[in-house]
C-alpha cells in the first residue's frame, strides 16, 4: 500500500468520525465481538488474530508502518483490505476498506443491513432527513463503536473500535423517550 493510499484512508476515517460525532446521535448497546466479519474478541493477541484470520480465508499482507496488521479479505462477497490495530492489551480496532465498484451503494446498504442485524438499529444514518454525511461521503451510518461510510470514489470504509475506548453516543432527538 502506498503512503498516499494510507493518508487517504486516515482522512476518510476522520471524515466518518466527524459525521458520527455530529449532534443528534443515540447510545447503542455493546457487543463482545468487534465485528460479524471476523469473530474475535476485543483484546485478542496478535498470534490468535492471525490464526482466526487465516481460518477465515484472510491473506496476511504485512505489518504496516503504524504497526497495523494488514490483510486481504473477501467479506460478504466483496474484496477488502482489513487493518487490525493491536495495542498493549490486544486487538483495539479493525478498519475494513472495500474496493470501489459500480454497485457500491447496494453493497453499502447490504453491509449496513448485516450490521443492523448484528448490532441493532444504527445510532445515526444519512438515511434520516436531518443527517448529512461529511462532504467526501455519499452515505454514512454509525453505531456506538462502529462508523461506516461510502465515499464519493465508491470506496466503503467500516471502522470498528473497542467499546472500552469508545465514548457513548448521545440520544438522537427522533429516538428520545417521550416525557
Amino acid at each position: 500500500m502506498t503512503a498516499h493510499t494510507r493518508i487517504s484512508l486516515r482522512g476518510s476515517i476522520a471524515l466518518i468520525a466527524l459525521c458520527a460525532l455530529a449532534p443528534g446521535l443515540i447510545a447503542q448497546r455493546s457487543h463482545p465481538a468487534p465485528t460479524p466479519i471476523l469473530a474475535v474478541d476485543w483484546g485478542t493477541p496478535a498470534d490468535s488474530l492471525l490464526k482466526k484470520a487465516a481460518a477465515a480465508g484472510w491473506q496476511f499482507i504485512a505489518i504496516d508502518e503504524d504497526g497495523d496488521y494488514a490483510f486481504h479479505a473477501v467479506v460478504e462477497g466483496e474484496e477488502a483490505l482489513v487493518f487490525a490495530t493491536i495495542g498493549d492489551n490486544g486487538l483495539t480496532r479493525l478498519l475494513a476498506s472495500f474496493a470501489p465498484h459500480r454497485e457500491a451503494e447496494f453493497t453499502f446498504r447490504r453491509l449496513a443491513d448485516t450490521l443492523r442485524t448484528y448490532f441493532g438499529p444504527a445510532a445515526i444514518s444519512s438515511d434520516e432527513e436531518d443527517v448529512r454525511p461529511a462532504a467526501s461521503m455519499v452515505m454514512a451510518t454509525a453505531w456506538n463503536g462502529i462508523m461506516m461510510g461510502l465515499r464519493r470514489d465508491r470506496r466503503i470504509l467500516i471502522l470498528f473500535t473497542c467499546p472500552a475506548s469508545t465514548p457513548e453516543l448521545p440520544i438522537h432527538r427522533s429516538r428520545a423517550p417521550i416525557a
